[in-house]
């Protein structure tokens, strides 16, 4: 736990704005929880054509701040308008306030569904992503390894 102090495993996850280095979980879940508040956005999950490689899709990853940008998206650039489909997609794809249904981790590359209901899903983001930096599971992560969601 001493040696925590001084390595500073914990890092800052809202790269490459914030550059700072903890010691500690609770240092570290202090600072993202105050400093960088989540508000709700919606990337898009729909595979299109690389333009480099025609015969290789690709995760379009686009990222919206309005629900109806989103569905506009969907619309002009995935030809998606069933009304039933288009709102399966801004469900499934809503990051929401503070992570209240998914979140990024940028180390798994992924969008991870929380597991739990009970309220404590903050929590269950910042173990995940402590398990990264512990090295729980068989690879320990840096900050460096860490990919962005934009």
């Amino acid at each position: 736990k001493h040696m925590k102090r001084h390595q500073k495993p914990y890092a800052c996850t809202h790269v490459p704005d914030c550059d700072k280095r903890f010691g500690s979980k609770n240092d570290w879940k202090r600072h993202e929880n105050s400093q960088h508040i989540q508000f709700q956005f919606w990337r898009c999950t729909e595979c299109v054509k690389d333009k480099g490689r025609p015969n290789v899709n690709v995760l379009c990853g686009k990222i919206f701040h309005r629900r109806e940008t989103f569905r506009h998206h969907l619309d002009k650039d995935h030809g998606i308008n069933d009304t039933h489909t288009v709102e399966e997609r801004c469900t499934g794809c809503r990051n929401g306030r503070n992570f209240k249904s998914h979140f990024w981790c940028g180390f798994c590359q992924k969008t991870i569904k929380f597991t739990k209901n009970d309220g404590l899903v903050c929590s269950e983001r910042f173990d995940h992503i402590d398990d990264h930096f512990m090295g729980k599971g068989g690879l320990k992560y840096d900050i460096f390894d860490w990919k962005s969601i934009e």
